[in-house]
């Protein structure tokens, strides 16, 4: 291996260190910036595609130099996907919280704030019950069953995500246009994959909102 490829794989372990540290340091995968806010199921699975993502980016890069830093569309869409859940759950946190606000304050003004006690607590409300607890409860006390579908597939996954990546797999040179067997290769997803991933993302968003 030349330097190049000892530059991409340091650069690897220091992304994905810092990726560790700032999750043990910070409240970044909770609900809020409390010591004591649930964890994000959303919001974790963003974390972890960006963790995984990035660091084998690096190393792609350093393995197939003197090539360009490149990316392929699976891994583009992983991270949307991943990105555009955290978005749309983050919106639906706040307009239930918005929603529950408005409610309290028209109790209030109606003299009906007694009324407000009887109102359930939001996930973003109550305290952590621990890490894989909260990423799989939801607004209400029961563990829907969605969450555990999708945080199942995001495993699964980035596990088949990571295992091609490091196994030996065809290569086509884009200057030479010549095959070669070859490691730290990207996945291409088909089609069918991504329907899949979105029709369980889909899924938890959906029970995310009818929970509310």
């Amino acid at each position: 291996m030349d330097s190049i490829t000892y530059i991409s794989i340091a650069t690897a372990i220091i992304v994905a260190a810092i990726a560790l540290i700032v999750v043990f340091k910070t409240q970044i995968l909770r609900e809020t910036n409390s010591n004591t806010s649930p964890y994000s199921l959303s919001k974790f699975q963003l974390w972890l595609w960006t963790s995984v993502i990035c660091p084998l980016f690096a190393i792609h890069w350093g393995w197939h130099f003197p090539l360009d830093p490149s990316i392929n569309d699976t891994s583009l869409i992983l991270l949307g996907i991943a990105g555009g859940v955290t978005l749309t759950s983050s919106i639906l946190t706040q307009v239930s919280f918005a929603n529950k606000r408005d409610k309290i304050t028209k109790n209030i003004e109606k003299g009906l704030s007694a009324a407000n006690k009887d109102l359930p607590k939001l996930k973003i409300e109550k305290e952590s019950k621990g890490f894989w607890v909260d990423l799989l409860t939801g607004d209400g006390e029961t563990m829907p069953v969605e969450r555990l579908q999708n945080l199942i597939f995001t495993f699964v996954y980035v596990i088949v995500y990571v295992a091609f990546f490091f196994s030996l797999t065809k290569f086509i040179d884009p200057r030479t246009h010549e095959e070669s067997m070859t490691l730290m290769n990207y996945i291409n997803f088909d089609k069918l994959a991504f329907v899949l991933m979105g029709i369980s993302s889909g899924s938890y968003l959906i029970g995310k909102g009818m929970n509310r």
